[in-house]
C-alpha cells in the first residue's frame, strides 16, 4: 500500500545552508529553498478559500440557533478524518518543519509546509464547526404536565356518586366534560402523545450525540498522543533512517484512516438529508464554494514535499460524496413544499 515504503515517500536529508534540500530514496536531491510564486500564491489562495467557504456554515448555525439535520455521525467521521490527515501530513513533513527553525527563511519555510498549514486550517474549520454544531444540537422538548383544578361550580371538589338506571334498555353514559376548551379534549390528548414521542425521539438524539462527543475527545486524545510518542522517537531532523521509516509506516495508517472515513464521510449525512427532504442548517454556499475547493487543494497539497497520494487521495473522494450532498441540497432546496397557511409563493431561500 502507499505510505508505507520509502520510494513512494520522501525523507529529509539536510537542510543546507541557506538553502533546503529534498532527497527522496534514489539519491537524488532537489532544492527547496527556491521560491515558487505560483505554488505559493496558489496555497494562500486557497487557505483563504477554505476560510471563506466554511463563514457561510458558521452564520447560518448561529443565525437559526439550531444545528437541525446534522448528522452527528457524519460529526464524528469528518473529526476522526481531519485528526488522522493532519497526523499523516505532520509525520510526513516533520524533517521539512524541522529546517524552517535552522537554515530556511520564514518565505521558504512557508512555501514548504504549505500542505501542512492547509490541512491545519482545514481541521480547524471544522473543528469550529463541530463546537457550533454541538452547541446548537437540537435539545429534547420537557413535556409538561398540567395540573387539573376542581370545576369552581361544583358545590365540593368530590364527584357526584353515579346513578344507574332500573330499565333494561338504559346504557351507561360518560359524563360530559365541563369547563373551557372541554370541546377539544379530544385533540389536547393527541397533542400530548405527538409532544412525548417527539420529547422521547429528541431526548434519544441528543443522548447518542453526548455519547459521540466523547468517542470524539477519545479520538482526539489517541491521535495526538500516538502522533507525538512517534515524533519523540524518531528524532526529528537527524540521519536516523529507522526514525524516518518509522514516522512513514506510522504516517502512511494515518493516511489510510484518513481515506477510509473519506469514503463514508458524507454517507450519514446524505442519509440524514434524504430523510429530513431538507438541507436543514446545511449551508448551500458553502457545500458551492468547497466542492471544486476540495477538487484545487488535492491538487496543491500533491506538490508539497514529503506527500504522497495518502495525503491528497482522500480530498478527492470526499470533493466527490459531497458534490452528491450539495445536489440533494439543491435539490430538496427547490423542491420544497410550502407549509399550510402560508402562500405557494413561500418557499425555503436557496442561498443560506
Amino acid at each position: 500500500m502507499l505510505g508505507f515504503d520509502d520510494e513512494e515517500s520522501f525523507s529529509m536529508g539536510s537542510c543546507g545552508t541557506g538553502g533546503g534540500f529534498i532527497r527522496d530514496a534514489s539519491g537524488s536531491v532537489t532544492d527547496s529553498s527556491t521560491k515558487d510564486g505560483a505554488r505559493l500564491g496558489l496555497g494562500l489562495f486557497i487557505m483563504a478559500g477554505i476560510i471563506v467557504s466554511y463563514a457561510p456554515q458558521f452564520s447560518k448555525i448561529m443565525r437559526m440557533r439550531s444545528s437541525k439535520g446534522i448528522s452527528a455521525e457524519f460529526l464524528l467521521i469528518g473529526c476522526t478524518g481531519g485528526a488522522a490527515s493532519l497526523a499523516n501530513i505532520v509525520l510526513l513533513q516533520a524533517d521539512t518543519v524541522s529546517c524552517c527553525f535552522t537554515d530556511w527563511s520564514p518565505l521558504v519555510c512557508l512555501e514548504n509546509t504549505l500542505g501542512l498549514t492547509q490541512v491545519f486550517v482545514q481541521v480547524t474549520c471544522f473543528g469550529i464547526f463541530l463546537v457550533l454544531s454541538i452547541a446548537y444540537f437540537p435539545r429534547p422538548r420537557v413535556a409538561t404536565a398540567t395540573a387539573i383544578l376542581p370545576d369552581p361550580r361544583q358545590p365540593s371538589s368530590t364527584p357526584p356518586p353515579l346513578t344507574f338506571p332500573t330499565t333494561s334498555s338504559a346504557t351507561i353514559t360518560a359524563p360530559a366534560p365541563v369547563g373551557p376548551g372541554a370541546e377539544n379534549s379530544d385533540d389536547g390528548i393527541d397533542d400530548a402523545d405527538d409532544e412525548a414521542t417527539d420529547s422521547t425521539r429528541g431526548g434519544r438524539a441528543y443522548i447518542r450525540a453526548l455519547k459521540i462527543v466523547n468517542l470524539i475527545i477519545l479520538v482526539l486524545l489517541a491521535v495526538t498522543l500516538l502522533t507525538a510518542v512517534v515524533l519523540y522517537t524518531s528524532h526529528v531532523g537527524g540521519d536516523d533512517e529507522a526514525g524516518t521509516r518509522r514516522r512513514t509506516q506510522v504516517a502512511g495508517v494515518f493516511g489510510l484512516l484518513s481515506a477510509g472515513s473519506s469514503l463514508v464521510l458524507f454517507t450519514p449525512q446524505i442519509i440524514k438529508t434524504v430523510q429530513m427532504k431538507s438541507a436543514g442548517a446545511l449551508s448551500v454556499p458553502t457545500l458551492v464554494m468547497q466542492v471544486p475547493g476540495n477538487f484545487l487543494f488535492a491538487f496543491s497539497l500533491s506538490l508539497s514535499p514529503g506527500a504522497n497520494i495518502t495525503s491528497w487521495g482522500p480530498l478527492v473522494i470526499s470533493g466527490l460524496l459531497q458534490f452528491v450532498l450539495l445536489a440533494l441540497c439543491l435539490h430538496y432546496s427547490k423542491t420544497v413544499r410550502p407549509a399550510s397557511g402560508t402562500s405557494s409563493g413561500d418557499r425555503e431561500p436557496l442561498l443560506h
